[in-house]
């Protein structure tokens, strides 16, 4: 370019060298301004990072206009794949529609990266990334409910109550982390297990229609990774409660229920 294609534009344009400066110099601070606004839209809309991961606000990423929603986008690739810089304008631009409206449950991106919507978040990660799950309850094996307290995984405690029901102590139901059962219905003897194949149960308000497990978690919108190892409270081999979301019909409390057994999960 210097000794061939410059010499032959300044032919036409004797002050092209200067105005070629002038032009490096403006897009020199078009990008140091664009960094500006990237840096302050980055702190806003990314909530977590990990080695193999980035997390997004989604409703705040989805309010950035679509160029800066692709440079983001960009930005958290290279944070991902650092030997990776041209991801070309159609893997953005599909990135950042995705964004704003998630209609599946995840998209590929490049270099083995993908995007996936969840919990109000937008989330963009490796293929091969151990993503978190501390946020969720979790349990790994049977365990046997002995007492009034039973730790769970990432700092939940289940606590159990069994008390008569009367009229001074009415069943109140302030979260979808609690839950009544009638104790003459679901006796005494109770686990704590993960899911197992083929596991299904009768919702509350479904007058005993059952439905599979599996098919339950996609519809309250479990996030994938945490279903495998989300606690059940089971009376004997019937699931009674699904923490979070539903009490078991057979186990609800009726006009004729007089015992009561009151569970509660929570993070400590």
């Amino acid at each position: 370019m210097r000794h061939s294609l410059i010499p032959e534009l300044e032919k036409y344009n004797p002050r092209f060298k200067e105005a070629l400066l002038h032009t490096a110099s403006t897009l020199q601070g078009d990008h140091s301004a664009l960094q500006d606004v990237l840096d302050l839209a980055w702190k806003d809309t990314v909530t977590e990072r990990g080695k193999d991961w980035v997390v997004f606000d989604q409703s705040k990423l989805a309010q950035m206009s679509v160029g800066l929603r692709r440079n983001l986008i960009r930005r958290a690739g290279e944070s991902l794949r650092p030997d990776s810089r041209d991801f070309g304008y159609e893997a953005l631009d599909r990135a950042a529609t995705f964004v704003e409206s998630p209609t599946g449950k995840q998209i590929d991106f490049v270099n083995g990266m993908y995007l996936f919507a969840e919990s109000g978040k937008i989330q963009l990660a490796t293929y091969e990334a151990d993503l978190p799950s501390a946020e969720w309850p979790q349990v790994s094996r049977d365990l046997t409910v002995e007492g009034a307290r039973l730790e769970l995984e990432n700092g939940w405690v289940l606590t159990i109550e069994q008390t008569d029901l009367d009229s001074d102590r009415r069943p109140t139901f302030p979260s979808n982390w609690s839950a009544w059962l009638d104790a003459d219905l679901s006796g005494n003897s109770f686990i704590v297990r993960p899911r197992r194949p083929g596991d299904a149960f009768s919702p509350l308000g479904m007058n005993r229609q059952t439905v599979k497990l599996r098919e339950f978690f996609i519809n309250v919108k479990i996030p994938r990774r945490a279903r495998s190892r989300w606690p059940l409270v089971c009376a004997g081999e019937q699931i009674a409660w699904v923490p979070g979301f539903r009490l078991a019909h057979p186990f609800r409390i009726t006009e004729k229920t007089r015992r009561v057994i009151l569970f509660r999960l929570e993070k400590e």
